[in-house]
C-alpha cells in the first residue's frame, strides 16, 4: 500500500517460511552469542558528566583544532584559546540528509571540518552522520556512495537483503524483543544506507563507532530521540545516542546494553546490542507522533480554539480553560492506549524499577523522532558540561524558515538557559546569519545556515574557479523543499536532484568562509 512515495514490503513476511529459515534461527543464536561485551553485565550509571570515552575523546580532539587552526590562521595560539566548536544537524529526511553532506563536504574543502567537536544530528541528519561514521569513508567517497544509494527505490528488496532483514527479526525474537514498524522501517534504512557494510548491513552496531572515533580524528557523534509518552507541550525528555553511551538526563548505560533488559539499575539478560537500522529508524520515526503531539500540531495549523469561554470572569475563564485541557488529555490519553499500529519504537527501559517511584514503574519506553518537539538538535549542549563556545545550526527544516530556531530561543529563555539575542529580520534570506552577545563570553556565538538559494550569493560567485562544475543557476531549495522533489516524504532521489542539493549546501558553507574565519577568530580573541 502506497502513502507518500513509501509501501512496505510484505515479501518479507514470506520470506519467514521459505527454506532455510530454520538456519536463520541458528545464525540468530550465534550472533547473540558471538555479539561483543554479550556476557558483560551493565548497570545505569547516574550523574550529570558524560562519559570516560568522550573526555577521552575531547583531550584528543582539543589538539587536532588546535593544530588545525594554527594552520588556518598561519599563526601560534594559544591552547586556552581554542573554541569548542558543536554543530547541530536538523530533520527533514532525505533533505536534511543531503543538506548535512553538503555542509560537511563545505567544510572540509575551507578547512574547518576537523575544528568540529561535536556533531549532534536529528532525525534524517542521522542518516548522514551514522553511516558516515561506521563507514568512515572520506567525504568525498561518501558523497558519491550516498548518491548511489538514493537512486535505489527506498523499499524495493533483493531476495538477498529479505534474508538479512529475516536473521535481523530472528535475533528480535529470539531474544523477546518487542517489535513495531519501526523494526521494518529500521530494516529498510539500513538496507539502503549501510550497503557498504554488506552481510553486515543489519548487524551494524553505534557501540562500534567507539573505534571508529578514537583516534579521534572525525567529529564526535551524537543522536537524538524523545520519549513517545510525553507531548511536545509537555516538555518530553530527550534521549542522546553516542558511540559510549545512551543517556537520558542524568541516567546512562553503555551504549553495548542498549537492547538489553534492565532491573533495578541492572541488566537482566544477555540480549545483543540492538542495530543501528533500527536505532536509524527510532531517530527518524516523525510518523510515531503520539496524539497529543498531533492534535496540537493540527490546532496549530487550524487555527482550532477548543475552549469554550462560558463566563465573562477572568478567573472563571482560566478554570473552562483547565477543565477544557484536563479532559482533552484524559480522552486523548484513552485513545493512545488503543492505537492500533504501534509506530513508535519500543525498548526495554533501563530506568525499569531503578528507584521506588512510579515514573520507573514501566518495563519499555516508547521513543520517537524528536524533530516533534523541536527539529534542531540543541538540547545536547543546553548548559551542560559540553559547553560549546560556538554553535553551528545547520537547519534543513521544511515550512517556514526560522520557526525551529525560535523554539529553540523560547525553550532557552523560558528555562534561562544562556542563548544569544536573535534577529530574525531577513534570516529566511541569508545563507549565514550569526548571532552573539558580546557582553557575556559565557554566551556560545550561533552560526544559523537554513536552506535556502541565494541567487544574489550565487551571481556574485558563479565565475569563480572554485565553484567549476556548480550549476545552481535555477535552483531554489526553499521552493523544492515545499512544493518540489526535496519534500520530507522523498525518500528517491535522481542523481541530478541530489546534486543539486549537495551543491547548494556545500556552495552555502565555502561562499561564507571569510565571515566564517573571522568570527572563529573573534571567539578565540574573546577567551
Amino acid at each position: 500500500k502506497k502513502t507518500n512515495n513509501i509501501k512496505i514490503d510484505l515479501e518479507i513476511a514470506a520470506d519467514l517460511k521459505a527454506p532455510g529459515f530454520k538456519e536463520l534461527i541458528q545464525n540468530a543464536q550465534k550472533t547473540n552469542a558471538n555479539t561483543q561485551h554479550n556476557n558483560e553485565p551493565a548497570e545505569v550509571r547516574i550523574g550529570t558528566d558524560f562519559s570516560q570515552g568522550e573526555h577521552e575523546f575531547i583531550e584528543k580532539r582539543i589538539a587536532i583544532v588546535h593544530a588545525t587552526l594554527e594552520k588556518v590562521f598561519n599563526k601560534p595560539i594559544n591552547r586556552s584559546k581554542i573554541p569548542k566548536i558543536a554543530v547541530s544537524c536538523s530533520g527533514g529526511g532525505d533533505r536534511a540528509l543531503l543538506d548535512t553532506l553538503g555542509f560537511l563536504r563545505g567544510m572540509e574543502e575551507i578547512n574547518l571540518l576537523d575544528t568540529i567537536m561535536w556533531i549532534a544530528g536529528l532525525s534524517g541528519s542521522t542518516w548522514a552522520i551514522a553511516p558516515w561514521i561506521s563507514t568512515k569513508m572520506a567525504l568525498k567517497d561518501f558523497r558519491e556512495y550516498i548518491q548511489q544509494c538514493l537512486e535505489k527505490p527506498f523499499c524495493e528488496t533483493t531476495h538477498e537483503e529479505k534474508l538479512l532483514i529475516a536473521e535481523m527479526i530472528a535475533v528480535e525474537r529470539t531474544n523477546h524483543r518487542p517489535e513495531t514498524l519501526v523494526n521494518l522501517y529500521g530494516a529498510l534504512l539500513a538496507n539502503r544506507l549501510l550497503a557498504k557494510m554488506g552481510d553486515k548491513r543489519q548487524m551494524t552496531y553505534l557501540s562500534e563507532q567507539a573505534k571508529h572515533i578514537a583516534d579521534a580524528q572525525l567529529p564526535y557523534p551524537i543522536y537524538t530521540a524523545t520519549d513517545g509518552r510525553e507531548s511536545a507541550e509537555n516538555d518530553p525528555a530527550w534521549y542522546e545516542f553516542t558511540p559510549h553511551e545512551v543517556s537520558t538526563g542524568n541516567l546512562h548505560i553503555p551504549s553495548r546494553s542498549y537492547g538489553c533488559s534492565f532491573k533495578h539499575g541492572k541488566t537482566i539478560n544477555n540480549a545483543p546490542e540492538q542495530n543501528l537500522g533500527k536505532q536509524m529508524g527510532t531517530f527518524g520515526s516523525a510518523f510515531a507522533a503520539n496524539l497529543h503531539t498531533t492534535f496540537q500540531e493540527a490546532e496549530e495549523q487550524l487555527h482550532i480554539n477548543t475552549t469554550k469561554h462560558t463566563t465573562k470572569t477572568a478567573s472563571n475563564d482560566d478554570k473552562q480553560k483547565n477543565r477544557t485541557k484536563k479532559t482533552k488529555h484524559k480522552k486523548l490519553n484513552k485513545l493512545e492506549e488503543k492505537r492500533l499500529l504501534p509506530f513508535w519504537a519500543l525498548e526495554p527501559d533501563p530506568a525499569y524499577k531503578l528507584l521506588k517511584d512510579k515514573t520507573y514503574k514501566h518495563k519499555h519506553i516508547k521513543l520517537v523522532d524528536a524533530g516533534l518537539t523541536r527539529n534542531v538538535p540543541w538540547d545536547p549542549f543546553r548548559g551542560n558540561d559540553r559547553s560549546p563556545d560556538i554553535l553551528i545550526f545547520v537547519d534543513a527544516s521544511a515550512g517556514e524558515i526560522g520557526l525551529e530556531l525560535k523554539k529553540v530561543e523560547q525553550y532557552a529563555r523560558e528555562k534561562n538557559i544562556l542563548f544569544p539575542p536573535i534577529n530574525y529580520e531577513n534570516i529566511g534570506k541569508k545563507t549565514l546569519s550569526i548571532f552573539k552577545d558580546e557582553q557575556n563570553p559565557l554566551v556560545p556565538v550561533l552560526f544559523y545556515m537554513p536552506r535556502i538559494s541565494d541567487h544574489a550569493l550565487w551571481e556574485q560567485h558563479m565565475t569563480n574557479p572554485e565553484f567549476k562544475g556548480f550549476d545552481l543557476k535555477d535552483f531554489d531549495l526553499d521552493k523544492e523543499t515545499n512544493h518540489g522533489f526535496c519534500s520530507t516524504q522523498k525518500f528517491h532521489y535522481k542523481r541530478e536532484d541530489s546534486e543539486k542539493v549537495l551543491q547548494q549546501a556545500e556552495f552555502n558553507v565555502r561562499a561564507n568562509k571569510d565571515a566564517l574565519y573571522k568570527e572563529i577568530e573573534w571567539v578565540m580573541n574573546r577567551k
